[in-house]
């Protein structure tokens, strides 16, 4: 089997706690908290999760990234080839949790039907996306210490098969999320097609094939150096650095289902580079603003404020009243669309 990738030792400086999709007061459903849904199931790490070790594990050199275009990177993980996340159990439980939420689900520009902050809906997923077995699992694979994103909305992302069936489950495109976990949460045999697949070569590279021939050719062009992964058994997952990987599902060719549970992740030590600076850029229309609004603010202020931790900034009175308020806006900040009051939590920070 394939070995860890080489990273960065982790670091043992604390990480900031934070309440998530616990804070959530918003229109739409009730249920956004476990404790208002009883009869939702517990998530238990050793009931639901068979952890196993990918057998193909492919770094952005071999992809074609140069030493320079890794400069200042967390790590120069790629994708693997698909292996296993979910036991048994754990794959009936999300099955039944999927099939409670899908209604929910919205079309957007990019994906037919897509549902975001699957953990606001679903305690169960709020577990999976925060196991601590598993994020060390995948910090192993990536060769760096992770965490879930601190972005709840990014969480439990969840694609469900379009309602148009010749339509690609999701487009060629490169993520705005640094490190994605993508589960594949239909049993195989009730559909075809739908294959999850990478480009073999890098992101610019795959964007100037696009610019430069047309539309039909070029995707011709990047079709005939992806990698396809044929068969997807439920349960089971591809993890990769997303946004320096060119990768869709292809539509079905069979079959009216195919879901797949997408958990996005950063690195716990924030390097120079990252996947998305600006809000735009991870927005879908779909989005609620008293959702995404909030989360953007807690990112940033948490990226300051592990920066501020990693170099001991915090010793000085200064850096460290600086510290405790963006500490309380990561916790504390409540959802809302008031851009006011954000702005006010923020500009108090600094």
């Amino acid at each position: 089997p394939a070995q860890p990738a080489a990273g960065a030792a982790p670091a043992d400086v604390p990480l900031l706690p934070r309440n998530g999709a616990k804070l959530f007061r918003g229109a739409g459903p009730a249920c956004f908290e476990a404790s208002d849904c009883a009869d939702e199931p517990a998530w238990d790490d050793s009931t639901h999760l068979q952890l196993e070790w990918p057998s193909e594990i492919h770094s952005l050199h071999s992809l074609g990234y140069t030493d320079e275009e890794l400069e200042g990177m967390a790590s120069g993980f790629g994708v693997t080839n698909i292996f296993r996340v979910l036991s048994d159990e754990g794959v009936a439980t999300m099955d039944q949790e999927l099939g409670r939420v899908e209604s929910f689900a919205k079309c957007s520009k990019r994906i037919p039907r897509v549902l975001r902050g699957g953990t606001f809906l679903s305690g169960f997923k709020r577990g999976f996306t925060h196991s601590e077995a598993l994020t060390n699992h995948l910090s192993k694979i990536a060769g760096v210490r992770l965490t879930p994103h601190i972005m709840e909305i990014q969480n439990a992302h969840t694609n469900f098969c379009p309602r148009d069936v010749t339509k690609n489950v999701d487009k060629w495109h490169h993520d705005t999320t640094d490190y994605v976990l993508v589960m594949f949460a239909t049993d195989p045999n009730k559909y075809e097609g739908g294959h999850f697949e990478f480009f073999n070569g890098t992101v610019p590279e795959a964007k100037r094939m696009l610019e430069e021939h047309g539309s039909e050719r070029a995707l011709e062009m990047v079709e005939e150096r992806a990698t396809r992964f044929s068969r997807q058994p439920q349960g089971y997952a591809v993890f990769q650095q997303g946004w320096k990987v060119f990768h869709r599902a292809s539509r079905l060719t069979g079959g009216t289902e195919r879901t797949t549970v997408v958990l996005s992740y950063v690195a716990a030590d924030p390097p120079k580079h990252e996947a998305c600076q600006r809000l735009s850029n991870t927005f879908l229309d779909t989005d609620l603003y008293e959702m995404i609004l909030p989360d953007w603010a807690r990112f940033r202020s948490w990226r300051c404020a592990r920066l501020l931790q990693l170099a001991n900034a915090t010793a000085h009175a200064r850096y460290a009243a600086a510290f405790e308020k963006l500490s309380e806006i990561v916790i504390n900040l409540p959802y809302s669309d008031n851009r006011e009051m954000i702005c006010d939590a923020l500009r108090a920070a600094v």
